[in-house]
Formats: structure tokens, sequence, C-alpha cells
């Protein structure tokens, strides 16, 4: 289920709301994103499936350990 179904559906929006809201979220967070780069910093990251593609057969997840609390 795709996060504007979803949101339509948990949240009483209608399609039009959803779709506004969600495009709204994007053009704030893909600046962010460019201009931030946390992955950069991050310790771990954490890839859902919807995010990317992972069989569990076939593949390993690996991540360093986190780096000391400053």
């Amino acid at each position: 289920m795709s996060s504007v179904r979803r949101d339509i559906a948990e949240l009483g929006r209608t399609e039009e709301e959803g779709q506004r809201l969600w495009q709204e979220w994007e053009d704030e967070e893909v600046p962010f994103l460019i201009d931030a780069r946390p992955w950069e910093r991050a310790d771990v990251i954490v890839a859902t499936a919807s995010s990317v593609p992972y069989d569990r057969e076939t593949q390993v997840a690996v991540v360093r350990p986190p780096r000391p609390l400053r």
C-alpha cells in the first residue's frame, strides 16, 4: 500500500488531500536530503522493504559498529 493510499484510508483524507500533502512533504524533504546528506553521518541506515529490494535468501545486511557517543 502506498503512503498516499494509507493516509487516505487511515486518516480519512481525500485523494486530492493525500496527493497534495505528500507533494508538499517531498518538496521540502528532497532539498533537505540533497543539502544535508544525512547518510554520510549515519551509523546505521535501515532500508525498508518498500525502499530497497531485499532478498533474505540471497543477501546479507552488514553494518559497522556504532561510533562512540560524544
